[in-house]
């Protein structure tokens, strides 16, 4: 009978010390549930009406607000417990801890992904050379930046390699050079072909007036004169207008005699000549 007395105590007990706390706790809950979603619209219309940030970071922005409300809602309502929020604090500084040393990797990519954020040497959709190569970039992310190829193909780099090096952005101006070179040979006409060059770069509707085209001998090498096509056009014609460029070059060399060099050799023999045949 005494040991019944002392269980239906300690349900007594732990009903009046736990019960009104797992209330407190699920009133919090839903309260701050509430609160969050009301928060996210006004959040969002807030960072919308910012044109200085870019969409990416607008919606990173509001995610990590989103989760840090999360946070806090679970800081507060596990307060309202039998942990100690000073406790808490303390295992998740330790917790940090280990997870720093662990993905040391990943915390560089992201560090420098903060760096992308607010430097902003490159944007979604831009056009960019990385290490040599042209692609288009297609997301930054935390850890990776997302490029695409223009034969549609998906390239990941870490954000470290790419705030690393040396970032050549064509998208930040409105026009771009095209420079297309042609080799001719010695015997040819040289300011005929240049004439040539040149009326094809104007009478194209993609290059512009404004930098004025420039045509030049670039260079004397061992079988061939080379010529230099300088000319401007918007991005978005620039592959176009390249290719229109060369094949009407082309075209317009083939018309008007003007020859072009290809691999030859040209072999000397002593005269007179000894020919003999042999019959097996």
């Amino acid at each position: 009978m005494e040991q019944i007395n002392q269980v239906s105590n300690f349900i007594k007990e732990f009903i009046l010390l736990y019960v009104p706390k797992l209330w407190g706790w699920l009133i919090i809950l839903v309260v701050w549930r509430i609160v969050i979603a009301k928060l996210r619209t006004p959040i969002h219309n807030f960072l919308q009406k910012q044109e200085s940030i870019s969409q990416w970071l607008r919606g990173f922005l509001m995610s990590m607000t989103i989760i840090w409300l999360r946070v806090l809602l679970i800081i507060i309502a596990i307060s309202t417990m039998w942990v100690e929020t000073t406790s808490l604090i303390a295992a998740l500084s330790a917790l940090w801890l280990a997870v720093w040393l662990a993905l040391q990797w990943s915390l560089s990519n992201i560090a420098w992904w903060i760096v992308l954020l607010f430097f902003k040497p490159l944007r979604v959709w831009e056009v960019v050379t990385i290490n040599g190569e042209t692609w288009t970039v297609s997301d930054i992310d935390l850890l990776y930046t997302t490029l695409r190829t223009f034969d549609r193909k998906q390239v990941f780099l870490p954000n470290s390699s790419v705030a690393s090096t040396t970032i050549k952005n064509y998208s930040r101006e409105d026009i771009i050079r095209i420079e297309i070179e042609v080799w001719i040979w010695y015997e040819a006409d040289i300011k005929k072909a240049k004439e040539i060059i040149t009326n094809i770069a104007i009478n194209n509707k993609k290059v512009l007036s404004d930098p004025a085209v420039e045509v030049v001998v670039s260079g004397l090498w061992d079988n061939a004169v080379t010529i230099r096509l300088r000319a401007f056009t918007n991005l978005e014609d620039k592959r176009s207008t390249h290719h229109e460029c060369l094949e009407d070059i082309k075209l317009m060399f083939d018309k008007e005699w003007v020859t072009m060099p290809f691999p030859q050799r040209t072999i000397w023999f002593e005269w007179p000549i000894d020919v003999r045949l042999q019959h097996e």
